[in-house]
């Protein structure tokens, strides 16, 4: 289609790029059907990852426009992206969990209906033992709480002990990694602080827990961790240590 096993990154940037523009110009469904094809096959984690912004940004567009996915030009997508992730591989689960992440910031509206779908979805990639899946489950569930009513996100709850066990468990393999986690929570705790309120003490301990992290030499890292339980703290004062 436009891919080549020796391209560099930033050619496949290029081509990715270039595709969407003819999108027009080539048909809007044969560029659907190539960008998932190559999804499937893409060992490369960061071509990978290009690929599914490209899925992301076309789908957001097609979707965006349209009152319901029914009158979209892309009416099967969700259908489509949920099959993708039903290949059961490392690989399939971690491009589904970005494309979302990408498509949610452009048409979250869609995936209302599927709130059970999701809440699946999210525990699974949170629990699932690879790094890289685990990172982008996190990236994809903050997104999706950020675009949620507050009391659409109670809903997901139960998630966040999941949650902060994936992000400890990054911490202890790859302290970059560990950080985006980390990042992603902190940014929730801005928008949705409240979601934390029932699991307070137990976001307190794992907090707790990574500032006593002896692998972890970047200080910030540890600085961040706390900011989290300030930004919370400054949110819904009556968050004290009694609660804890």
């Amino acid at each position: 289609f436009f891919f080549n096993d020796t391209a560099t990154t930033e050619i496949y940037t290029e081509q990715i790029v270039g595709s969407v523009r003819c999108v027009q110009e080539t048909g809007v469904h044969g560029v659907k059907r190539e960008l998932f094809v190559h999804l499937m096959q893409e060992p490369e984690r960061k071509v990978r990852h290009f690929v599914s912004d490209a899925i992301g940004e076309i789908a957001g567009t097609l979707l965006s426009d349209a009152e319901t996915i029914n009158q979209s030009e892309w009416p099967d997508f969700i259908q489509t992206l949920f099959q993708y992730h039903g290949t059961n591989t490392t690989e399939s689960f971690d491009g589904t969990l970005k494309i979302l992440t990408n498509v949610l910031n452009y048409s979250w509206e869609m995936f209302q209906p599927h709130n059970n779908e999701l809440f699946q979805l999210f525990k699974n990639g949170l629990e699932y033992n690879n790094a890289d899946v685990k990172l982008s489950a996190i990236q994809a569930f903050t997104t999706w709480l950020s675009v949620l009513e507050t009391k659409e996100c109670k809903h997901y709850e139960q998630l966040l002990p999941s949650m902060l066990k994936a992000i400890v468990d990054l911490l202890n393999e790859n302290e970059y990694q560990g950080q985006e986690a980390l990042t992603s929570l902190c940014d929730m705790a801005e928008s949705e602080p409240k979601f934390f309120k029932k699991n307070f003490s137990l976001l307190f301990q794992t907090i707790k827990e990574i500032t006593q992290l002896k692998q972890i030499e970047d200080e910030g890292i540890k600085q961040l961790a706390i900011e989290i339980i300030v930004l919370i703290a400054e949110r819904i004062p009556s968050l004290s240590l009694i609660h804890i």
